[in-house]
């Protein structure tokens, strides 16, 4: 998450930080996002900062962050120094900022921890209820405005998704009429608008053979899972035809594959 997180994402976390402080008296607030490597990235504060806490990196598992994420619950210290609930590899950090009590939330979107919330005091005492509830509070407020902009982001790669299978077997249907009309001029008709299904060509790395209308007549099929027993009956081909039509269009793409020569007639653009 720390790198990649959106403007917008980071805005929310800054705000809750900054809710965090005013509601309940911390020293400091601050949190930690998960990276790609799984580790805790302390990159966002509310509260003078002095050491080297900021940009730290932390191991799940280790200190107080990392118990967070470990355990998926929070945890909270009077005492960092004195404390057996954590371990105590990042003392130096803790001490370098004058930071006693200490308490932590994880935020958990999509059963996955993607950042820790942490409030802290500089003087002697303990983050009382009332911290720990404020903590918690927007820690449960951010997850709700993070997990939707993910929902929306999974329902507009299914709806993509979606859209590209119909075009593609529209697309496959279309061809399959067109090689039944007699009529040349209206067969080119219908040949022009099918190709609007696929959209103009982009320049290929490297330069392959534009295919001929039987030849994607044929991986269009097998772009639909069909064999080539199955493509012959529905193009009123023999067998050994649509092999030969399979083995022209592999060698036009410099495909070693069928499934391989439909992936590279999408990508040059010749199917959808």
């Amino acid at each position: 998450m720390a790198g990649t997180v959106s403007g917008e994402t980071a805005r929310r976390i800054q705000a809750a930080l900054v809710r965090i402080r005013e509601r309940s008296g911390v020293s400091l607030a601050y949190a930690g996002e998960l990276n790609q490597d799984h580790k805790i990235v302390l990159n966002r504060f509310d509260g003078p900062v002095a050491g080297p806490l900021r940009t730290a990196t932390l191991e799940i598992g280790y200190g107080l962050g990392g118990q967070v994420v470990a355990r998926r619950r929070p945890v909270t210290v009077d005492d960092y120094f004195r404390t057996t609930d954590i371990t105590h590899h990042y003392d130096r950090i803790i001490r370098a900022e004058g930071l006693r009590a200490v308490s932590g939330v994880p935020v958990i979107v999509g059963r996955r921890v993607v950042a820790v919330l942490y409030g802290a005091l500089r003087t002697t005492g303990s983050i009382d209820d009332r911290g720990q509830e404020v903590l918690a509070d927007e820690a449960r407020a951010l997850e709700q405005d993070l997990v939707v902009p993910a929902r929306r982001g999974h329902g507009e790669r299914d709806d993509a998704a979606e859209l590209r299978a119909r075009i593609r077997a529209a697309h496959l249907r279309l061809r399959m009429v067109a090689s039944r009309i007699g009529s040349p001029e209206v067969r080119d008709e219908l040949d022009a608008a099918v190709a609007e299904l696929v959209g103009p060509v982009p320049p290929p790395a490297i330069p392959v053979g534009r295919l001929t209308g039987r030849e994607l007549d044929v991986l269009g099929l097998i772009a639909a899972g069909r064999t080539n027993p199955a493509v012959a009956a529905t193009l009123g081909l023999t067998t050994h035809t649509v092999k030969s039509y399979v083995k022209s269009a592999m060698r036009k793409l410099g495909a070693e594959t069928r499934l391989e020569a439909v992936v590279l007639a999408r990508r040059t653009g010749q199917l959808p």
